[in-house]
């Protein structure tokens, strides 16, 4: 399991499956209560991604971004 190699502090569904809801959540969470090692899982929080369809299109823009200087035009 992931989350004992890992050791998150949270989980986050995104894309189709988050489409899923609180069925699929409560299924990932009484998994991890049942096999996840030590502090991986009592505490650790599952939720869905809160932009659900749009994050692929806010991680292109953050990655051109990051990538393309902003040239703003100065004031006088």
């Amino acid at each position: 399991m992931v989350a004992n190699l890992i050791n998150p502090t949270c989980v986050v569904i995104g894309g189709d499956m988050a489409q899923a809801g609180e069925v699929l959540l409560q299924a990932v969470r009484a998994r991890l209560r049942r096999h996840a090692l030590g502090s991986a899982g009592p505490d650790l929080v599952v939720t869905t991604a809160m932009l659900v369809d749009r994050s692929s299109v806010v991680g292109a823009l953050l990655l051109a971004s990051a990538r393309t200087e902003l040239v703003l035009p100065s004031r006088p």
